[in-house]
């Protein structure tokens, strides 16, 4: 009886001792409720007086000039249009998913009177390192 006791003891510890070591792991998990753009336009004598909002689906979230970051959270999954506008309209569309993180990197091309802005998504891993490497103003 003793020993079905003391056995019964220990299961009950180990079995309290594995749930949390379940929620220690379960408190690791992303569970945010949104994406994240990382926009940016590295510093450049190119079009430097020259900026642009830039817009997710209908709304504008910020201006883009030469040197800038933003970090814009997107608080829906699926897919959105990321846009510009100066004298033609540029826009990519990404497909969102909430804890993901996407790198954008803004620019400018030659056009006929402004420039034209440009648009491109670029590997994590690269856009992370260019991102970090822009002063915040």
């Amino acid at each position: 009886m003793k020993k079905s006791f003391f056995i019964f003891i220990f299961l009950i510890v180990k079995t309290v001792g594995m749930s949390q070591s379940i929620d220690s792991v379960a408190s690791i998990v992303d569970t945010s409720k949104y994406a994240t753009l990382y926009v940016y336009r590295p510093a450049s004598i190119v079009g430097v007086a020259i900026g642009y909002d830039l817009y997710v689906d209908d709304k504008v979230v910020c201006r883009i000039k030469s040197g800038v970051k933003y970090a814009i959270k997107i608080y829906k999954e699926g897919s959105i249009d990321v846009w510009a506008k100066t004298e033609s309209k540029e826009s990519i569309k990404i497909n969102t998913k909430f804890g993901e993180e996407y790198y954008i990197k803004c620019g400018l091309t030659p056009g006929l009177a402004v420039g034209r802005p440009s648009l491109l998504v670029g590997d994590k891993n690269i856009g992370k390192e260019k991102y970090l490497k822009i002063k915040k103003k």
